[in-house]
């Protein structure tokens, strides 16, 4: 019998990553990191990171905050995301079993 219930984490740490990324990036760029520079520091392609962004802007982690010199989207991290992403930092990861499902409320 299959639990219908049961949240998929497939995709809770690629997101986490990007999320640890976009936050370190802010620490050098406060305006907010391209989906390109995001894609070079996760040494991901665009077409993979794009994806992410839009889940996490979907779900209130990241914001558009301006356009770069070269036209692109600028992404930073909004307060739900800075949230989410400490709360990731703290579960048992090396277990395989976050603390929070991607579209689960932070504490």
């Amino acid at each position: 019998m299959t639990n219908t219930n049961r949240t998929d984490h497939r995709h809770a740490l690629p997101l986490l990553a990007m999320l640890d990324a976009l936050s370190e990036g802010q620490k050098f760029e406060p305006r907010g990191l391209s989906c390109e520079l995001l894609a070079w520091e996760l040494d991901e392609r665009e077409a993979t990171v794009a994806p992410l962004l839009a889940q996490a802007h979907t779900r209130a982690l990241v914001e558009r905050s301006g356009i770069n010199r070269q036209g692109q989207v600028l992404w930073r991290l909004t307060e739900r995301g800075a949230e989410y992403a400490a709360a990731m930092d703290d579960s048992p990861r090396e277990r395989g079993t976050p603390r929070l499902a991607p579209g689960d409320q932070p504490s």
